[in-house]
């Protein structure tokens, strides 16, 4: 929620953080070579199902208005 959004961003600051970056990655997995993420993540997730988990969520669509869409 907004307001854990702000208490985390106190919690940062109170630990000495300064910088905030915001991004917006809404697309950016549709242009990531699936394959070559896996076999990056491979070097540091050592769980099977957890790297599975991952692809099954990379191959999920997303819903629009109610249709669901790849």
């Amino acid at each position: 929620s907004a307001h854990q959004a702000i208490e985390k961003v106190l919690d940062y600051l109170n630990e000495g953080y300064e910088w905030v970056i915001d991004m917006d990655i809404e697309k950016y997995f549709d242009t990531v070579h699936h394959d070559k993420l896996i076999s990056t993540l491979r070097e540091r997730v050592k769980d099977r199902e957890t790297l599975h988990l991952i692809r099954v969520f990379l191959k999920a669509g997303i819903m629009e208005n109610g249709f669901v869409r790849p």
